[in-house]
């Protein structure tokens, strides 16, 4: 079992990861009891594939703990990845906005979607 990390400043988190942009999106899980939201991606670092400071390909797993809302338009395909994430401080706890868009690495001008949710705690952890 993978180590799961806190972040304690998610906002810095997802700056330094470049917004995870180009990260495709494996697997979304909602564990609606417990306020869990989960999101898998194929690589973490995928903003900065083929540059000079590329750190290296980091599947891995969000884990958004004291989620309170979410709302999505999102439809189940292939291809899903983040357009651009955003987090920010509101009222005490974080907003998590992800924008994304269908059809994989190349589908910029393809169909747009959204997930945004509330959250107290995020934790990462690797994936295989």
């Amino acid at each position: 079992m993978s180590h799961k990390s806190a972040i304690q400043n998610p906002v810095e988190f997802f700056v330094a990861h470049g917004f995870l942009h180009d990260s495709e999106i494996i697997d979304i899980c909602c564990r609606i009891l417990n306020g869990i939201v989960e999101v898998s991606v194929d690589d973490l670092n995928a903003a900065f594939l083929d540059l000079p400071n590329d750190p290296g390909r980091w599947p891995g797993k969000l884990i958004f703990e004291g989620a309170k809302t979410l709302n999505s338009n999102l439809y189940f395909v292939d291809g899903v990845v983040i357009s651009k994430s955003l987090c920010f401080v509101n009222n005490g706890y974080f907003l998590m906005e992800f924008e994304l868009r269908y059809g994989g690495f190349f589908g910029e001008g393809r169909h747009r979607a959204s997930i945004d949710f509330t959250f107290d705690k995020l934790f990462v952890t690797a994936t295989l």
